[in-house]
């Protein structure tokens, strides 16, 4: 499980660079894996982006153009109550900015969602 939490800085070359180092911190994790652990390891990758998931040029896209990476909440999400920010806010009410991704290929293990949803709301 890798939790990260990218610049606030919108679509920002900043952001971008941030997921481009991230994305290729994992594949050098899951590659060492090969060598240190007897089972292919299962990655998930969630987290603070600050870009919801139409944002262009942004953390988020730099993850989700490489088809590796499965967003869970497309996967088994609906376009309700999905919003995470603002965080006081309820979740029907605002944006996506926090996601959570799994890794796919055939040197990691298959991630399986059954169900994926927001929990919280107005504090």
């Amino acid at each position: 499980l890798v939790c990260t939490h990218l610049s606030h800085k919108f679509c920002s070359a900043e952001q971008r660079r941030q997921a481009q180092q991230l994305v290729r911190w994992v594949d050098a994790l899951v590659e060492d894996s090969k060598v240190s652990l007897s089972a292919k390891p299962a990655v998930i990758l969630c987290g603070d982006l600050n870009a919801p998931p139409f944002a262009p040029w942004s953390g988020y896209a730099v993850i989700s153009e490489d088809k590796r990476w499965k967003d869970l909440w497309k996967a088994k999400g609906t376009w309700f109550h999905q919003a995470t920010f603002p965080a006081k806010s309820a979740p029907s009410v605002g944006i996506r900015i926090d996601h959570i991704f799994a890794l796919s290929g055939e040197d990691v293990a298959r991630v399986d969602c059954g169900a994926i949803r927001v929990v919280g709301g107005a504090a």
